[in-house]
């Protein structure tokens, strides 16, 4: 089995690994429950933290509090929305975007909460959010899906525009984006 060591990101955000099997970014790495079992928002949040592509692999992956995004050109993906599924429990918004962020890339995974569930993926208010994709991403909560704010659609992208950062945002899978 491939080891893969602490990677300068993760050592300067102060996320340590508990599975080094794992490459950087996977958030197994850092110590994440497919099963649902167990908690995983501590290990999920310390894959974030880092300024670094964030890979949810196929599984169930139970969330009990607010899961923060603060890096632009970051691309978080998955399997599939079937396959890769954080189950938010109880009332909270699942995916916040914290900062200013431009060419950011969620795609290929679900979030399966409960009616108490607030907003699956939202961002602070007043905090903007451009040139960026969200593509096959299934959102079961009780309250929005993706919320968008009165002025999205002043500044959104005609239908078949290319993302300006496009070059960046269709890296290699391993890449931050």
């Amino acid at each position: 089995m491939p080891c893969y060591a602490a990677t300068q990101a993760e050592l300067a955000a102060g996320a340590t690994p508990a599975n080094t099997t794992y490459p950087p970014g996977d958030i197994r790495r850092y110590g994440a429950d497919p099963s649902g079992s167990a908690d995983s928002t501590a290990s999920i949040q310390s894959a974030l933290n880092v300024d670094q592509a964030v890979y949810i692999p196929a599984g169930q992956y139970r969330i009990t509090a607010a899961l923060t995004n603060s890096f632009s050109k970051r691309r978080i993906y998955g399997d599939g929305p079937s396959l890769s599924v954080l189950r938010p429990v109880g009332p909270i918004n699942t995916l916040v975007n914290t900062a200013a962020l431009s060419c950011v890339v969620m795609e290929n995974f679900g979030i399966a909460g409960d009616t108490a569930t607030l907003d699956g993926i939202t961002q602070l208010p007043n905090v903007p959010l451009y040139e960026s994709r969200f593509e096959n991403i299934d959102v079961w909560v009780g309250g929005r899906a993706l919320p968008v704010r009165p002025d999205f659609a002043a500044k959104a992208a005609p239908v078949g525009a290319a993302c300006p950062c496009e070059r960046e945002c269709t890296k290699a899978p391993d890449s931050n984006i």
